[in-house]
């Protein structure tokens, strides 16, 4: 079933059927389904696939439950990931404030599950002082191997040059 999900988010959701089918399943239940072990993959679905309206819902719904929890959740964390790199702007902002107002980053960047959420953070175009606060933890975050995965992010963004860092020659 969930793999006919995804598919009819790939290939048919500009139609109206499918369109109404997979807001009233998924996207309205996002929040609910992300945590589940094969229905996270559907939830992930639409926020990389699906129409921007079916991602702003799932992405309210998503943020509405336990985002700190969910982002911390075996399986959630796909979902948390896939709204913070491919939402729209405005949710990928919201997604980030809400996890720097629910959680301390560099606790949940130790966490053996919630470093994803923190990485795609530092991913984002949405993270305007991210790269800063987690640099100036970085003693304890290499004390620990989910830490030194965030911390990696953190270089390849520092190195990436359409943050205006100069290529080395």
């Amino acid at each position: 079933c969930c793999r006919i999900f995804c598919r009819l988010i790939e290939h048919a959701c500009t139609h109206s059927d499918a369109a109404a089918l997979i807001e009233e399943t998924v996207a309205r239940r996002a929040g609910d389904l992300s945590r589940n072990e094969f229905a996270h993959f559907v939830v992930a679905h639409v926020m990389e696939h699906g129409l921007p309206q079916h991602r702003a819902i799932a992405a309210s719904s998503v943020m509405e439950s336990d985002f700190a929890c969910t982002a911390q959740h075996r399986h959630g964390r796909f979902v948390v990931e896939a709204l913070i790199l491919h939402g729209a702007l405005e949710d990928q902002v919201a997604a980030i404030d809400l996890l720097r107002s629910q959680a301390d980053l560099v606790a949940l960047s130790l966490h053996e599950f919630g470093y994803t959420a923190v990485a795609a953070s530092v991913k984002s175009k949405a993270r305007p002082g991210l790269v800063e606060q987690l640099s100036a933890s970085a003693a304890v975050l290499q004390g620990n191997k989910y830490g030194q995965r965030v911390l990696q992010a953190v270089e390849r963004q520092r190195n990436s040059p359409r943050l205006g860092a100069t290529p080395s020659v």
